[in-house]
């Protein structure tokens, strides 16, 4: 079987004679084997009004299709045309961008060439991985000879399930993962799920893959293979913690809770039969077997967190349940084309209530440097991004949140990512955008991502889709630079016109200390937008609207024509920010308060 890989494949930049006196290099990245729809990243050029061609070494060539509207991000992703046809095992030779047909005014060899294979699928059938016994809710691992690319096409596996009584087969399927142990040619499918009859079945699948370009594809069956479905077993217990989306009213626990291996499971739920005591020893909710029996809980998997909704058994602030403990058993409700079973573990199960902790990765990289150039500020990226991160860190001193610059993997806690970037990827000229759908108002959207990825919630409710804090936009507050504005200040020349060099500055040199009044101000104006795209994810304002509708002195969720530079920079004279009061209440009632 052929290991499915990528390369990126680039060259030396071959000038032709059309080219500008001031090109600079590009590279390609693509995709080890073409066929319509494969992607395809450029990076290193301004795409703007550009097409992508490939050549093969016989002089023909297809359309790459980029995507020049997905800025804020390294590279442009685009896609062979889906009505791209070359002959089978033709090799593609150079790749070149431009703003003509042939796209020929500056190109890049691929030196290797990379084959062309159309459409076509392997019909190699495939195979299980290991087999007897399963768990119920069992992720597999199936070999294969052949997998779509994203943006190739989508693909699932069938899977029929062979009893002394019955043969089924799924009525749902499963689309595949790629993630797989590099060691291996495969993916990660679970069914949904076999049954909830338990004991010995036989099972057999086949892939089956829908091209962009509407080809359909399945391959042979595997070969029957004889397994033991088991039911689920807890395998260790550990914390819940309390989460505080108020769509969802839901309650989270930690992986060490409920430990089944592995955790990704469909079809299969859970609850804790018990009772729920406070720490004076009060009784704030009992579940029993009837309750499982009736509703069911559904259970799911966000990186090592799973949800128990709990809007069913009790109603109140999250903070009524701080300190409380649970002991009991775990009960499994599985569903599946025969019905519903249920089981009950007599292993006790005890939990300790812990507050939730929301965390903010404040992402400040090479996006934010290439920003930082255009203020003359480049040599100072460190020191800015260590800045503003304290100062984050300070506009929500006293709650329950952890503000940092480094990545972390989700565990205990809710996630927010914003990004610093260079311009406004939306072109509408904002300082910053908090993308989901009606701006998070009262905090229904957890784990927000706002570092220039697209947020279909927001944009589908026509408001812009990319979020993040944009350094490009800032430099309106300068009257040189936008005579007129509504909001431009002669300070802000003042303080950045030695260094910026669209105000004829000279950029600062590494440690320069003339600079040390631009840094901060800079710091002040970048953080100030943070905390405010902050406030939206985190439920804010909390009033009528985005925004509180009248001008409150130094209230950070006013409206942005009433925040003015000086009150952004925390300039002397000014109100400079803070939370208006009825913001930090609904951020203590959101987050909790530090004793």
């Amino acid at each position: 079987m052929k290991r499915v890989t990528r390369a990126i494949l680039t060259a030396l930049l071959i000038l032709n004679c059309g080219c500008q006196s001031d090109l600079q290099g590009f590279e390609v990245e693509l995709p080890s084997r073409l066929r319509p729809g494969s992607p395809v990243v450029v990076t290193g050029l301004p795409l703007s009004g550009r097409a992508l061609w490939l050549w093969t070494e016989t002089g023909q060539k297809v359309l790459v299709a980029l995507d020049t509207n997905d800025l804020g991000r390294d590279g442009v992703t685009g896609h062979v045309d889906s009505q791209s046809t070359l002959a089978i095992g033709a090799r593609l030779t150079k790749a070149c961008l431009g703003l003509g047909q042939g796209g020929d005014d500056r190109c890049v060899a691929l030196s290797k060439g990379v084959p062309w294979v159309g459409g076509q699928w392997s019909d190699a059938p495939l195979e299980i991985q290991s087999n007897s016994p399963w768990s119920h809710g069992q992720r597999l691992a199936l070999h294969l000879s052949d997998v779509p690319l994203p943006g190739e096409g989508v693909a699932w596996v069938e899977t029929e399930v062979q009893r002394s009584d019955v043969t089924l087969p799924l009525s749902t399927t499963q689309v595949l993962s790629t993630s797989f142990p590099e060691s291996s040619h495969g993916v990660w499918v679970t069914p949904k799920w076999l049954g909830s009859k338990l004991g010995s079945a036989k099972v057999r699948h086949r892939l089956m893959i829908q091209t962009i370009t509407s080809i359909m594809h399945q391959s042979q069956w595997s070969a029957w293979a004889t397994v033991e479905i088991q039911a689920p077993k807890r395998q260790s217990s550990g914390s819940a913690i309390m989460q505080r989306g108020r769509l969802s009213q839901a309650l989270r626990f930690d992986e060490g809770a409920i430990a089944i291996a592995p955790r990704w499971l469909s079809g299969i739920s859970w609850v804790p039969l018990g009772t729920w005591s406070s720490p004076q020893g009060k009784t704030l909710a009992s579940w029993g077997p009837g309750d499982a029996k009736l509703t069911g809980l559904p259970l799911w998997s966000k990186g090592s967190v799973v949800g128990l909704p709990s809007s069913r058994w009790w109603i109140g602030g999250w903070n009524e349940l701080a300190g409380a403990t649970f002991n009991g058993r775990v009960g499994w409700r599985l569903v599946g084309p025969d019905g519903v079973q249920f089981i009950e573990e007599q292993a006790p199960l005890s939990l300790t209530m812990n507050p939730s902790i929301q965390v903010v990765h404040v992402m400040f990289d090479y996006a934010a440097e290439v920003g930082l150039a255009q203020w003359g500020l480049a040599s100072a990226a460190p020191t800015i991004r260590t800045r503003v991160i304290d100062l984050v860190r300070s506009h929500f001193e006293g709650f329950v949140i952890e503000v940092t610059g480094e990545l972390m993997q989700p565990n205990l806690f809710e996630y927010v990512r914003v990004a610093v970037l260079d311009r406004d990827p939306n072109a509408l000229g904002l300082l910053g955008n908090e993308p989901s759908r009606g701006k998070d108002v009262g905090n229904r959207t957890l784990d927000e991502d706002l570092s220039g990825a697209r947020d279909h919630g927001g944009a589908g409710a026509g408001q812009p889709p990319y979020g993040g804090v944009f350094l490009e936009s800032m430099l309106l507050f300068s009257p040189t630079l936008n005579p007129g504005g509504s909001t431009v200040d002669t300070r802000f020349d003042e303080i950045f016109g030695a260094f910026c060099p669209l105000l004829a500055g000279k950029p600062a040199v590494a440690n320069d200390p003339k600079a040390a009044m631009a840094i901060e101000t800079l710091s002040q104006l970048i953080a100030s937008t943070i905390s405010h795209e902050l406030g939206h994810a985190l439920g804010l304002a909390a009033a009528s609207g985005f925004h509180h509708a009248a001008d409150n002195p130094g209230w950070r969720m006013d409206a942005g024509v009433a925040r003015p530079f000086a009150e952004r920079a925390n300039l002397p004279g000014s109100a400079g920010e803070r939370w208006g009061p009825i913001d930090a209440a609904a951020l203590e009632q959101s987050l909790g308060a530090l004793p």
